[in-house]
């Protein structure tokens, strides 16, 4: 762990030029001085880096953050080097297999990007790349193809697609489905009459429409209702007394999610009925399942034993335990975290606690306990801790901490936070609000627009 020096953050962590390694470091957060760099001295002396980044997506969940794809490609275009980019976007596209799938739709789309720049091979790639896709629910470079050619590319993928359903005409055949073919396009009907006029000559064509026809017709046949008025009433109709019988006779009548979004419209009775079933509870699985009710919701009362769960063997259990305190005001937990954080072996989770027990000065504390994480998952923990904390205890003296959690994020999404934190308090340094005009995040980018 590193300690960090926070009045020299708050002042600006970084100059132009960047060294190799602050650019590397800058290149797989997103933040915007990776591109301020570039736009300024170009590319010399890290266009390996840019090339890397061009074909591995540097983003800590593709599926959550935003797509990364587009900052790359200003990036490339600031250091003119498409020429020098090209071969290995190119090489990345053709070599596609299930072990690099979390990168494809990533390099996909810059290769795409080349290919509207006149580079043919890229255009054949993206097309070899569909032909041989081991996924046809949700096959590499569809939507790139169909980018490119619009009306063509539609109708090769739906000709592909249809072969499939012809040679394998079983009901739980999954292809992609036409609104994501329709993405290109100005609706779903447009890219569906596109199809209908060459299905007429087209058996292929016809073969994917039949496919795709029946589909909705057996999804809306085992639909549930999906308006958030009706979900919430059959929640609703749901009691605590239920959920507690069910879950003792193994057959829970919710858990997880359901129990979650169940919990956000509980009253609180229900809510102290769960938690007195937790406080009686020994068995390791029902308290887990149970716990799920306490994800976004505080505790209505506390036990002191209930706090040894905070150091359960169980992995899930022990951290579906401090979820649950880091919702609840109350002094045991304030004792407890004021405990834990003077122990050896504390925890940034342990940060959580002050949540919704947060007092005058507990910054001191909390800076006290900043250092530089050496695993991403455990930076993201202490900065999602330090977005909690601020978010819910407003306070000037959170600058440091944020400026902090905003240069060590590994996710653009708490980044996100994060800057929405410092400039809705008026806390957002100068330099931090530059840098935001040029980050990964577009998000991120409007929020700076929109402060003034």
């Amino acid at each position: 762990m590193e300690k960090v020096d926070l009045t020299r953050l708050v002042d600006g962590p970084f100059e132009l030029p960047l060294d190799r390694a602050a650019f590397a470091e800058a290149l797989r957060k997103g933040l915007g001085r990776a591109l301020m760099h570039v736009r300024a001295r170009g590319a010399a002396g890290v266009d390996a880096l840019v090339i890397d980044a061009c074909v591995d997506d540097k983003t800590l969940d593709s599926q959550s953050e935003p797509e990364r794809w587009p900052w790359m490609t200003e990036i490339v275009d600031a250091a003119g080097m498409w020429a020098l980019t090209a071969p290995a976007i190119i090489n990345m596209v053709e070599s596609l297999t299930e072990l690099n799938e979390r990168d494809q739709d990533h390099v996909c789309n810059i290769a795409a990007v080349l290919a509207k720049r006149g580079f043919s091979d890229a255009m054949r790639a993206l097309y070899m790349a569909f032909d041989r896709s081991w996924r046809w629910d949700d096959p590499i470079a569809a939507t790139q193809a169909i980018k490119l050619n619009a009306r063509d590319g539609l109708l090769h993928v739906a000709r592909r697609l249809g072969q499939l359903a012809q040679a394998d005409q079983s009901d739980d055949l999954e292809l992609a489905p036409l609104w994501i073919l329709a993405l290109e396009f100005e609706s779903k009907g447009d890219a569906e009459r596109i199809l209908e006029e060459a299905a007429s000559s087209d058996r292929d064509i016809r073969a994917y429409l039949a496919w795709w026809r029946a589909t909705q017709r057996r999804n809306s046949q085992d639909a549930m209702p999906q308006s958030a008025e009706t979900r919430d009433g059959l929640l609703r109709s749901i009691t605590a007394t239920e959920i507690i019988e069910r879950m003792r006779t193994g057959n829970p009548v919710l858990w997880g999610g359901p129990l979650m979004a169940w919990a956000k419209i509980a009253s609180d009775a229900a809510l102290q009925q769960i938690a007195d079933a937790i406080f009686a509870e020994t068995d390791e699985k029902r308290l887990r399942q149970y716990l799920w009710a306490f994800r976004h919701r505080g505790l209505p009362s506390l036990t002191p034993e209930f706090l040894a769960y905070a150091d359960h063997e169980n992995e899930f259990l022990r951290n579906a335990t401090l979820i649950a305190l880091s919702n609840t005001r109350h002094p045991l937990v304030r004792e407890f975290a004021m405990r834990r954080m003077a122990r050896e072996d504390k925890s940034f989770r342990d940060l959580s606690l002050l949540c919704r027990n947060h007092e005058r000065d507990d910054h001191v504390m909390i800076e006290a306990m900043l250092e530089v994480a050496g695993d991403v998952h455990d930076a993201h923990d202490l900065v999602y801790s330090l977005i909690r904390i601020f978010k819910e205890n407003p306070v000037g003296e959170a600058q440091p901490s944020l400026v902090f959690a905003y240069e060590h994020s590994p996710c653009m999404n708490c980044r996100k936070k994060v800057v929405g934190l410092l400039l809705g308090q008026g806390l957002a340094p100068a330099w931090l609000a530059e840098e935001c005009r040029f980050d990964a995040n577009e998000e991120i980018r409007e929020l700076v627009l929109g402060s003034g």
